[in-house]
């Protein structure tokens, strides 16, 4: 039985009876204050079981009918880690495990249980990882109404830049904790994504290299079980600040040509300077940045889960006639 940290009806409440997820910011860092670092999955189900909920309301799911049914109040909470993550109040010192910060105890100290929203999207950290975000991007679309009825183009547009923005979002946190954990977890990464992308096709293999002695290739990838078509990978975890320079293409293209390869991939977090850029279409390197990494991420799976689908309807003009 966990221990009661607050009374649910004492919260802001939202919809199914539920408190918002703006609401479990001071559980969660309380529970990180007391235990150290945690798990996600516990982390979640502890502090979902430390604000009394009766059962009918801690077992509620969105989706009754759906395969996967999602944790209502679990659902809230996860989202409330990711602000306080984007915040810097708590930390990934390791792969999906929490750990509060400096930020995050002294967040407890000021405000206990009237943490909010907008103290913790006040912060300098989240309100920087807002302005990356937003920096480029087009004024939100409005719905427009001709007399009264709602244009179903305006609709689909608005609908389509918040389900951009909402996946900005998520890449941006795919970044941050790919920068958190071990750069051998990124080279497996990277491979585990090729493969994904069809790079190996039936009967070829893929591995990491040997953290030391690679040579200048992470990775590897016989696209067939004879290793007649090999694909090589270099993978660099650099923060946002620090780009691939061109003698760093210049090195890979040297490995590529002692392994007598004619292809490679050069994938980073960051980005690449314009002379790398220029090197990688002379030698014939594919580069992925950081936002390429994550929208490929995203379109193949990996690292990542459908939240919810959703289907428009038109009608079909050609069936009726």
């Amino acid at each position: 039985m966990s221990e009661i940290i607050q009374n649910y009806q004492e919260m802001q409440m939202g919809e199914h009876g539920l408190p918002t997820f703006g609401a479990f910011y001071y559980t969660i860092l309380k529970i990180l204050d007391d235990k150290g670092s945690m798990k996600s999955g516990e982390l979640k189900r502890v502090a979902a079981d430390s604000i009394g909920l009766p059962d009918e309301l801690r077992n509620l799911v969105y989706d009754e009918e759906s395969e996967r049914k999602e944790n209502i109040v679990e659902s809230r909470i996860g989202w409330a880690m990711s602000d306080l993550f984007v915040a810097e109040a708590v930390t990934k010192p390791a792969y999906a495990q929490y750990q509060i910060t400096d930020l995050g105890k002294q967040l407890l100290i000021d405000h206990g249980k009237q943490l909010d929203v907008k103290i913790v999207r006040n912060q300098p950290a989240f309100i920087k990882h807002q302005e990356e975000m937003n920096q480029g991007k087009k004024q939100k679309p409005q719905v427009k109404m001709t007399d009264g009825v709602v244009n179903p183009e305006d609709m689909l547009e608005v609908f389509q830049t918040y389900t951009t923005k909402f996946n900005d979002d998520v890449a941006a946190d795919l970044l941050k904790n790919i920068l958190v954990l071990d750069p051998n977890f990124f080279e497996n990464l990277v491979v585990k994504l090729l493969v994904a992308m069809g790079y190996s096709d039936r009967g070829g293999n893929a591995w990491v290299t040997k953290q030391s002695g690679d040579g200048g290739i992470d990775g590897i990838i016989n696209r067939d079980p004879l290793g007649t078509s090999t694909v090589y990978i270099q993978a660099k975890r650099y923060s946002v600040d620090v780009k691939v320079r061109r003698p760093e293409i210049q090195a890979f293209n040297g490995a590529l040509m002692e392994h007598g390869a004619d292809r490679g991939v050069f994938i980073t977090t960051s980005d690449f300077t314009k002379e790398a850029l220029e090197s990688t279409k002379a030698l014939n390197i594919i580069a992925i940045n950081g936002a390429r990494l994550t929208e490929l991420m995203m379109e193949y799976r990996v690292g990542v889960k459908s939240r919810k689908t959703f289907e428009v309807f038109e009608v079909d003009d050609d069936f009726f006639e």
